[in-house]
């Protein structure tokens, strides 16, 4: 029995491929859809074990070529995948025409225990190809009303992520209004600048978020250190002279630069220090908002795609409606065609034989050609018999006729019947479209039907 496995891991595919290969099973391996593809159309397997999230293709994608191959549609088609998918995935894949689906979660005694169960229905002929439930408009459907899901999702998180931060940002500066903590143990940073712009005192929080000791950076300035971004020196000196010039200046950011060289960006508060009616120097505190930064940009990010992915979508909408609307045309041009040209170019002759001098086996093909045509007209009668499906196929041809202007013996002639039937068929309409005791002409109601 020879087995192909589709995975991208490349730890999980070879225990998978090890512990088959000790149960007797002969194993392929295939580190994504398009691989193992080009390996079954060379030398089909007897079943097939597939991931789902893989490079190149997925498995999503190589189920649905799976069964569309007809070397490959009757070969059993197992969903091997991680435990943290959800009931959709599930749904989806067994849409496609999967024959089971079993997560990374199952052990691998009954993992084995299921396959043997696939091959046993295979040998008893109670599997055979399942059709994908899903058309592939529906399945492009399916998959991208998942992206956008999961993009949504994505972006739902970042946000509570981002409003989260904000909550205890204000809740740490609710408490540092409230109480004063230790200079030591504070999370930001403090720092004071005195008129020379050189820094006079420093938090030791400096070190954990940019890799300086306090001793390191005393008595110097910005300049003297790099401690900012080029790009951001000038505005920083500028707002500096401000606070020292008595102004309080809140939530400013600036990207420091660390000592590794790494760069991050602050939020940064200053206000003056007066003594005896003058500024002498400034107090500032100094917060770490890199993540928070990181996280607006992953974030911008993905509402892109989300843009992006829904202009697309539209698109093929629209191209689809496009495409839907020329199909119903064409269908509605061929069924006037075949109606016009059975009426036009076969149903005289029909008549003309009928009247001729024909032998009993020739009546008999004659009936028999009549109502194989009746058949096949029938369902191309369907506006009116929509709208009335109490109505006879014969009673059908009728209201066509009249429709077009036909007189009862032009219809008799043209269906081979007499004039006396045709008023019969005629009397029964007007009984049916409730036009007994009406002046309402018959062909003028059926015209409003159309």
């Amino acid at each position: 029995m020879n087995i192909l496995i589709t995975d991208d891991n490349k730890k999980l595919r070879l225990l998978l491929k090890k512990t088959l290969e000790s149960a007797g099973y002969t194993i392929e391996v295939a580190a994504n859809g398009k691989k193992a593809l080009e390996i079954a159309e060379k030398n089909p397997p007897d079943l097939i074990i597939s991931d789902i999230l893989m490079p190149v293709m997925d498995g999503f994608t190589l189920c649905r070529n799976w069964k569309k191959n007809d070397f490959l549609k009757d070969i059993p088609f197992i969903f091997y995948t991680a435990t943290y998918i959800d009931y959709d995935d599930k749904k989806l894949a067994m849409s496609l025409g999967a024959d089971r689906f079993v997560l990374k979660s199952t052990k691998l005694n009954k993992l084995i225990k299921i396959i043997e169960g696939v091959i046993e229905d295979v040998k008893k002929g109670k599997t055979k190809s399942k059709k994908p439930v899903l058309q592939d408009n529906e399945i492009f459907k399916v998959y991208n009303e998942r992206l956008i899901k999961k993009l949504e999702n994505k972006i739902l998180s970042f946000e509570k992520e981002i409003k989260k931060r904000k909550q205890v940002e204000e809740a740490l500066r609710q408490s540092e209004e409230k109480y004063r903590v230790h200079f030591e143990n504070i999370s930001d940073v403090i720092f004071s600048i005195n008129l020379d712009l050189k820094i006079i005192n420093i938090s030791p929080s400096i070190e954990r978020i940019l890799g300086y000791k306090s001793e390191e950076l005393i008595g110097k300035s910005f300049q003297d250190i790099n401690l900012l971004a080029p790009e951001y020196l000038d505005k920083a000196l500028s707002d500096a002279i401000r606070v020292l010039s008595g102004e309080r200046i809140a939530s400013m950011e600036y990207e420091f630069i660390a000592k590794d060289g790494t760069r991050k960006f602050g939020e940064v508060s200053g206000a003056p220090i007066n003594y005896n009616g003058k500024v002498v120097a400034m107090v500032s505190v100094a917060r770490d908002i890199t993540e928070r930064k990181q996280a607006e940009k992953a974030l911008k990010k993905k509402e892109k795609q989300l843009s992006s992915k829904t202009n697309e979508l539209q698109e093929v909408n629209a191209a689809l409606k496009v495409l839907l609307n020329r199909i119903e045309k064409d269908k509605e041009e061929l069924e006037e065609k075949v109606l016009s040209n059975v009426k036009e170019l076969v149903l005289p002759y029909i008549g003309k034989l009928e009247k001729s001098q024909l032998k009993s086996t020739q009546e008999t093909y004659l009936k028999i050609i009549k109502s194989n045509l009746d058949n096949i007209v029938a369902p191309f009668l369907r506006q009116l018999s929509s709208k009335y499906s109490n109505l006879t196929p014969r009673e059908i041809q009728v209201a066509e006729l009249v429709k077009e202007g036909k007189t009862t013996k032009d219809i008799a002639e043209l269906l081979i019947s007499s004039t006396r039937a045709i008023e019969f068929h005629r009397n029964n309409l007007r009984k049916k479209l409730g036009l007994t005791n009406k002046k309402t002409n018959l062909r003028s109601y059926l015209l409003t039907l159309t």
